[in-house]
Formats: C-alpha cells, sequence, structure tokens
C-alpha cells in the first residue's frame, strides 16, 4: 500500500470517520476528505497533516507505507 492510499485508509477507518477527525484537526470534512483524496490535486495532502492524523488516531499505516517504499522498516521504540 503507498502512503496516500494509507493515509485515505486512516482518516475512513477512524472511529466517527472523516468527519470526526477533521474537527479534532481543526479541519473541515470536506477538506480532509480532499487531502486524503489520492487524486485530489487542489488540497493536497502534507507532512504535517500526515504527523497529525498519526498522533490523533495512533494508526502508523503511513510511516509504514513510507518506510517500505524506502525498503526499510519502522518499530516501536
Amino acid at each position: 500500500m503507498n502512503y496516500k492510499d494509507a493515509f485515505y485508509k486512516t482518516v475512513h477507518d477512524t472511529p466517527g470517520g472523516c468527519e470526526a477527525l477533521a474537527v479534532r484537526m481543526g479541519y473541515t470534512a470536506g477538506l480532509l476528505r480532499n487531502k486524503a483524496n489520492p487524486n485530489s490535486t487542489t488540497n493536497v495532502l502534507t507532512m504535517d497533516d500526515a504527523s497529525r492524523v498519526m498522533e490523533l488516531t495512533e494508526d502508523y499505516a503511513v510511516l509504514h507505507a513510507l518506510a517500505y517504499r524506502a525498503e526499510h522498516a519502522a518499530i516501536d521504540v
């Protein structure tokens, strides 16, 4: 899975879905949905967005996808 797909899955699988997570991030649901859409060219995903989502959800699929692409591994310390 690539990092954009991992971000999409994390955003939509979190309890309460995209709407609840958007409130916690200070975004509108539409903005977060667009950032999570891998095909969006208007509202693009930033590393800050990915980091905040991982912190809030404790889901590190994005980190693992990035590590895998770089032929590395991410482990808990």
